[in-house]
C-alpha cells in the first residue's frame, strides 16, 4: 500500500479497489522505470568521467546500476531447468 499511495499517488481507497494483478503490473512498471533512470544516470556519469579515465578502465554500466529487473530470477530458473535436464540424462544413461 505504501507504494500505491506514496510512489503512484493513489488514495488508500483506490488501492483497496484494485486487484493484485493490477498492483503487480504497476510495481513491475515502477521497477523497470527506476532501472531505466539509473541506466541514464550511469551513462551520464560515464560521459562526464570519460575525459579523466582511460577507456579500458571505464566502469561498465551494469556494474554501476546492477542487473536489469528479473534477470536474477530468469538465470535461477534456467539453472534449475538445466540441473533437472542433466539429472534426467544421467538417469537415462544409467538405465534407471
Amino acid at each position: 500500500m505504501k507504494y500505491a499511495v506514496g510512489a503512484f499517488g493513489y488514495t488508500p481507497n483506490d488501492f483497496w479497489e484494485m486487484t493484485l494483478a493490477e498492483f503487480n503490473v504497476m510495481m513491475d512498471g515502477y521497477i523497470w522505470r527506476n532501472y531505466q533512470e539509473r541506466v541514464k544516470m550511469a551513462e551520464h556519469a560515464r560521459w562526464i568521467l570519460s575525459p579523466q579515465v582511460k577507456q579500458n578502465k571505464m566502469p561498465d554500466i551494469e556494474k554501476m546500476v546492477g542487473e536489469p529487473p528479473g534477470e536474477k530470477e530468469k538465470r535461477k530458473k534456467e539453472r534449475e531447468l538445466t540441473t533437472k535436464n542433466d539429472l534426467e540424462e544421467i538417469k537415462n544413461n544409467m538405465g534407471i
